[in-house]
């Protein structure tokens, strides 16, 4: 193959076509939305491009973030800090929840029917089990499915919003000791304070499947083996 003295054609046996463009070498860059759902960074252009030379040119010479990187910073200690008062905020209301099943009494389940349909009133009748008082059994069975949305919405919502906390893991990859970024470790230990907090009754749940597994498989072995 033979290129035009302009380099834009180039000859390929029969005719002329255009070259291909020259590829560029490709250089890091940061990504602005990090996360899958990335929490939208209101940073201004001039320091979104600050924040993408540091990291096409790490050995730039720069030993400390410029001013405009404090806001990166600044972002994450945000983030970090709506991530636990998101958590804060769940727990109170579920203790709050827990504290008003308190004020409703239980019900005896000698007073209901083998098969649910009726209950036995004070004076010893049974009758529908429509007619049976509001108890903690009714309560719990609304507050619990709201609670586990609650629980779903603030999860949803710390990872969606992660997006200053992972761009800020990656500036301070390249200033391990500056001093600016001082507010954004404090974000971001919030952050996973709030992350790791969220999960702790997901890893119970798991733990309690895993096991429930576990005794059904032995008890059915058990029963076979009883035959």
């Amino acid at each position: 193959m033979s290129y035009s003295e302009d380099g834009q054609w180039f000859w390929d046996g029969e005719k002329w076509i255009p070259s291909p463009p020259t590829q560029q070498p490709s250089q890091p860059v940061v990504n602005m939305q990090d996360s899958v759902i990335a929490g939208d960074l209101n940073y201004n252009p001039q320091v979104i491009n600050n924040v993408n030379n540091i990291f096409q040119n790490p050995a730039s010479g720069i030993e400390h973030p410029t001013e405009d990187l404090s806001l990166v910073s600044d972002g994450a200690f945000l983030c970090g800090k709506k991530a636990l008062m998101s958590i804060g905020i769940l727990v109170s209301i579920l203790a709050i929840g827990f504290l008003i099943s308190s004020f409703f009494d239980v019900t005896d389940p000698d007073r209901i029917s083998q098969d649910g349909a009726e209950w036995q009133n004070d004076d010893g009748v049974f009758v529908s089990i429509d007619e049976k008082p509001f108890d903690r059994l009714d309560y719990m069975g609304i507050f619990a499915p709201v609670g586990a949305l609650g629980w779903v919405s603030v999860g949803i919502y710390i990872f969606a919003t992660a997006g200053p906390i992972n761009t800020f893991n990656r500036v301070r990859e390249q200033y391990p000791s500056s001093p600016i970024l001082e507010q954004g470790d404090k974000g971001k230990t919030m952050h996973d304070v709030a992350k790791y907090s969220w999960l702790v009754p997901l890893v119970l749940v798991v733990l309690f499947v895993i096991i429930a597994i576990i005794f059904f498989k032995i008890a059915a072995e058990m029963q076979k083996n009883s035959r």
